[in-house]
């Protein structure tokens, strides 16, 4: 990422040519180089020296910020796995004893993937998304096995399709917070 390049390349009196002589990352370093040249001597735009939350101030630890974030954003999202997960798991204290969905669908994961991967033509990388957010929500809702696995693992193919052809159509996918 350019995060990590533009440090390398902002270090002071840096031997990045030298450094990364033989590397790919050379020609990020090259780029960033002549990107800082086309602006060199130019006058920065925001010239405002007022500071956001500056870190003097800041008295909350990283782990209550993205509790906060990941309130926030679980309130302007709804719980659209909730219903479909209800079908197939259950919440129910008779069912206390049965394997977790949270820990089925994880053993399961690579062939979900791999399986709807096949059928829809999806990236794996998005439906492994929908299935993590799927997982998080069992344990949230401390889902159980209700099924034998075999139809469990029907529906759940059937179900996470389902998604992500929603996703698809909609252009985009709920993101957690870290």
């Amino acid at each position: 990422d350019f995060a990590e390049t533009f440090a390398v390349w902002l270090r002071p009196r840096s031997r990045w040519r030298q450094q990364y002589k033989d590397w790919p990352a050379l020609s990020k370093l090259d780029y960033m180089d002549e990107l800082m040249k086309g602006i060199d001597g130019s006058r920065p735009k925001v010239r405002c020296r007022a500071t956001y939350e500056p870190l003097s101030q800041i008295r909350k630890t990283l782990r209550q910020h993205y509790h906060e974030k990941r309130l926030h954003y679980d309130d302007e999202w709804p719980d659209f796995y909730d219903h479909d997960l209800h079908k197939v798991f259950s919440d129910e204290k008779k069912y206390i004893h049965r394997n977790t969905a949270a820990g089925f669908l994880c053993r399961l994961r690579p062939e979900l993937r791999e399986v709807v991967a096949d059928w829809t033509g999806a990236h794996s990388y998005t439906i492994d998304q929908i299935l993590e957010d799927m997982i998080q929500r069992c344990r949230e809702l401390k889902l159980r096995m209700v099924r034998s696995q075999q139809d469990t693992r029907c529906h759940i193919m059937i179900m996470v399709t389902v998604q992500l052809m929603d996703f698809m159509h909609r252009g985009y996918h709920r993101i957690l917070p870290v």
